[in-house]
């Protein structure tokens, strides 16, 4: 009876150790869950914070909008280049902000998405601020979608180009002028750059050779001219684009009635004083028939 009671003793004693054990084992793996836990958290914590962080950065505005076109949510900067407090912006969509004429071109982009068509795009859009100024941006798009591939959200990326857009306005509205401004001169004007071929005509240097300025930028002199003309000009061309201006009379056999023209060739320097272009003025012309009468 009493090896018996002992056995007992003894495989309960055993039984408790293994359970000690398994309570053991199972503590650790706990605590080491536990810790997994806890620095998938303060991961998960720091990473909110640095998107959150790059969210209030003031370099573009980005929004958050719905599969509705409706504001979720937006960063301070958008609000400023918009005018619009977050809270206003809740109860209004991009589409309502969206320049008229541009809004067909980002909804189809938009509606691609909604499809499944793709995921991303990017554009140039205007938006109309709340003190009724047109605010152009450059527009990037990005989704985020459902398992089951529907949109759930967009991300938005709007970056003011304004000022370039005004800048390029204004270079195109002083082109304008200039054209305007040639067309009209009592010469014939052109610009060639260091390789001889033209950047610029007003339409009366064309029009000499029967064509229009679009058909002339970018060829050489030696199309134009023909080989003869070209052979007496190229010395000439290239004191000018050497720095030296020149000034001579120009003979251009190749028309219909041979015409002499005084042409003048100025220099055009980059910031650094290296001959970039030449500039090329050829006043009114003397006709070989004015010879020919005086003969």
């Amino acid at each position: 009876v009493i090896r018996q009671r002992n056995r007992g003793l003894a495989a309960l004693t055993e039984e408790r150790a293994l359970l000690e054990e398994r309570v053991r084992l199972g503590t650790a793996e706990a605590n080491r869950a536990r810790e997994a836990a806890e620095r998938i958290a303060e991961d998960l914590t720091a990473s909110e914070a640095r998107l959150r962080g790059i969210f209030e950065l003031p370099l573009v505005g980005i929004a958050i909008t719905a599969p509705d076109k409706g504001w979720l949510e937006v960063n301070p900067r958008l609000c400023t280049l918009l005018g619009y407090s977050a809270g206003e912006l809740a109860g209004m969509t991009w589409a309502d902000l969206t320049y008229p004429d541009d809004l067909a071109a980002d909804v189809a982009q938009f509606e691609r998405i909604l499809a499944g068509e793709i995921d991303c795009y990017s554009l140039e859009k205007r938006f109309v601020c709340q003190n009724r100024e047109i605010l152009w941006t450059s527009l990037s798009v990005g989704c985020v979608r459902h398992p089951d591939h529907t949109l759930k959200y967009t991300i938005a990326l709007l970056q003011d180009i304004t000022a370039r857009k005004e800048a390029e306005a204004g270079l195109q509205a002083s082109r304008e002028q200039l054209r305007f401004v040639t067309n009209h001169a009592p010469v014939l004007i052109a610009q060639c750059d260091a390789d001889r071929r033209y950047r610029f005509v007003n339409d009366g240097y064309a029009a000499l050779f029967g064509m229009t300025p679009e058909q002339v930028v970018g060829r050489h002199p030696r199309d134009l001219m023909g080989e003869v003309a070209y052979a007496g000009a190229a010395p000439r061309m290239d004191a000018g684009l050497a720095g030296e201006p020149q000034d001579f009379d120009l003979d251009l056999p190749r028309s219909a009635v041979p015409r002499t023209l005084h042409a003048s060739y100025a220099p055009q320097r980059d910031a650094a004083g290296r001959v970039e272009a030449e500039h090329r003025l050829h006043a009114a012309e003397k006709a070989h028939s004015d010879a020919q009468r005086r003969g």
